[in-house]
């Protein structure tokens, strides 16, 4: 029950980024039901703002959600290393579909079975990959945009990059889908495996 809740939960949050993806003229034509992205982080935010939106900061919201609070997860399901049933990373499909468009240096996948989506999969496909709370798609499909400037650990040094966290339906090494990891990125970098999630 409580998974079927989630998924319609985040299902209806997707559609409402759906529709701010449309007005921000983000959306693809063939596929309404993925996330967001090839966003620039700058108009992320930007844009989210101005709508009444915001992007998540990724310590207070983003980690501790997939976190599971003070619980402490590896992943937003728990200990246990990555599978095709908890989120959408680099699987069988995924090497293939590197290999295919020539991608430098290929792909290695990070589980042997196929999760079903060589790049972005639907929204709230995983729910066995749910957070304590309830939250899909913590980790893989897009790394996602956060308001947050990138700041080292120690507090003493900043770079004018955003943090991005969750990995990506490319992650084929299982660090980098943990919810202590983070990427930047500068704010104006676009890709396919680069989204946005939004926040109240």
């Amino acid at each position: 029950m409580r998974a079927r809740q989630s998924v319609q939960r985040t299902r209806a949050l997707h559609e409402r980024a759906r529709k701010l993806s449309s007005l921000l003229q983000l959306a693809s034509p063939r596929r309404q039901d993925v996330p967001s992205h090839q966003l620039r982080g700058l108009r992320a935010g930007e844009d989210v703002l101005r709508l009444g939106w915001q992007a998540p900061t990724h310590g207070r919201r983003v980690e501790y959600a997939a976190r599971g609070g003070a619980e402490g997860r590896k992943f937003p399901w728990g200990n246990d290393k990555p599978d095709a049933t908890r989120l959408n990373a680099c699987g069988e499909e995924c090497t293939k579909n590197l290999r295919e468009k020539r991608f430098p240096g290929g792909a290695a996948a990070l589980y042997p079975a196929s999760d079903g989506w060589p790049e972005t999969a639907p929204v709230g496909s995983f729910p066995a990959g749910a957070s304590k709370q309830g939250v899909l798609d913590m980790a893989g499909n897009v790394w996602e945009w956060t308001a947050s400037q990138f700041t080292s650990f120690d507090g003493t040094s900043t770079e004018p990059k955003r943090v991005l966290r969750g990995g990506s339906w490319g992650g084929g090494d299982a660090r980098t889908e943990r919810t202590t990891n983070r990427f930047r990125l500068g704010p104006t970098s676009r890709a396919q495996f680069l989204g946005f999630r939004c926040a109240q």
